[in-house]
């Protein structure tokens, strides 16, 4: 078994710590964890994101396609859309990031916006509702 996962977003909502705190869950299940964390912009704003590679043998590399695929900006899927195919689970915020649906993914629009208001949550807590989402449709 082996799998990856990424999250894109804005930098300065926690895409950095939901990422560590996804590999400290994952590692504590005793997995292999290889991970990579981009960011260009540190500024509040700016796009980041953060990538694992998960395997029950150890390795050190990247998986070319993604099996999991958290965006929360149009910029993230823009820019890995080729990394995207027909069994990747594309978690993605429906109000904000438009997706090319005839890539036959595995589509999980989410409505944040709604969950937000309905919790008067602060957008931090995205993160939050995207690892259950990642964890109920694992694979």
């Amino acid at each position: 078994m082996s799998f990856s996962w990424k999250i894109s977003g804005e930098a300065g909502f926690g895409i950095t710590t939901i990422g560590l705190n996804f590999a400290k869950l994952v590692a504590r299940h005793n997995l292999s964890v290889w991970s990579y964390a981009e960011y260009p912009s540190l500024i509040r704003g700016g796009f980041t994101t953060f990538e694992l590679s998960i395997s029950e043998t150890s390795y050190r590399t990247l998986k070319n396609n993604l099996d999991f695929h958290i965006v929360l900006r149009q910029d993230g899927y823009d820019r890995d859309k080729a990394r995207i195919n027909e069994s990747t689970i594309l978690i993605y915020d429906k109000d904000t990031v438009k997706v090319d649906e005839s890539v036959n993914s595995i589509l999980l629009p989410m409505p944040y916006k709604d969950i937000k208001a309905k919790h008067k949550a602060p957008q931090v807590m995205v993160n939050t509702v995207s690892i259950g989402a990642t964890i109920v449709t694992g694979k």
